[in-house]
């Protein structure tokens, strides 16, 4: 697999702009599983918020790989292939992202009128 030690300056940047987000995404993550109870209900409005703000997240950061790697990223015998799909389908797995969003809005309304 080609390696960034090679790579110009500008390209090793490109690379790096997509790490910023990363640590928020994770401990947001870690956040809501420690959170989370199985054996109640209301769970769904912080666990469509990580899919939300990690999906493209993550996206991001293979679509950047992939950028840098040109053909190589498509090449199936490259990890970057396999993230870059996973990532893709984190935006129609398990909803899409606006459908996210409408549960989100319906799950707010519902706190609204508890409180």
């Amino acid at each position: 697999m080609p390696s960034l030690k090679n790579r110009t300056a500008s390209t090793c940047h490109y690379c790096l702009a997509a790490l910023p987000p990363l640590p928020p995404g994770r401990s947001y993550l870690y956040q809501v599983c420690h959170g989370l109870d199985l054996a109640s209900h209301g769970n769904g409005l912080d666990a469509d918020g990580v899919k939300l703000f990690c999906g493209p997240v993550g996206k991001n950061a293979a679509d950047r790989a992939i950028q840098v790697l040109g053909g190589y990223g498509y090449v199936g015998e490259y990890a970057v292939e396999r993230l870059w799909r996973d990532a893709k389908l984190l935006e129609i797995g398990g909803g899409t992202n606006e459908a996210h969003h409408k549960n989100m809005v319906r799950d707010l309304k519902q706190m609204e009128k508890l409180h």
